[in-house]
């Protein structure tokens, strides 16, 4: 058989968006920002090592993960036993971008209908949120 004649008939692609195949856990592991390539699971939380300063990729992470922060509709709260930060959302792929943030020294520590505060490196950053 040809395979490029079968390939031509197919009009359905069916794909696991419901996690059936991956028991719907989502993980953030790699991200490109410019020409840098970031394996998150062979090296997890090591874009912190981009933000010392002269560091040609720094503003570039900066900006992006400051992004992955910002734009979402996670909510976090502090686990009562740990005390670390707890992110609940409807969507499973915004959760784990902001996990993946914060895994990266970018972790967001408040959220309301008006304002979220990240914490980048320690340091709290406070943004007020315009509309969702």
């Amino acid at each position: 058989s040809n395979l490029n004649e079968e390939l031509s008939q197919v009009r359905w692609i069916f794909s696991d968006k419901t996690g059936t195949l991956t028991e719907n856990e989502m993980r953030f592991s790699q991200c490109c920002i410019g020409k840098l390539v970031h394996p998150e699971e062979e090296n997890p939380g090591g874009l912190k090592q981009y933000l010392s300063k002269g560091c040609e990729d720094r503003q570039r992470v900066i900006e992006f993960m400051t992004v992955l922060t910002l734009c979402h509709t996670v909510v976090c709260s502090p686990d009562e036993r740990t005390g670390q930060m707890v992110y609940e959302g409807q969507s499973t792929d915004e959760v784990a971008l902001v996990q993946g943030a914060s895994n990266n020294g970018f972790a967001m520590t408040h959220r309301d209908t008006s304002s979220t505060t990240v914490e980048i490196l320690g340091v709290p950053t406070y943004w007020e949120i315009l509309q969702v």
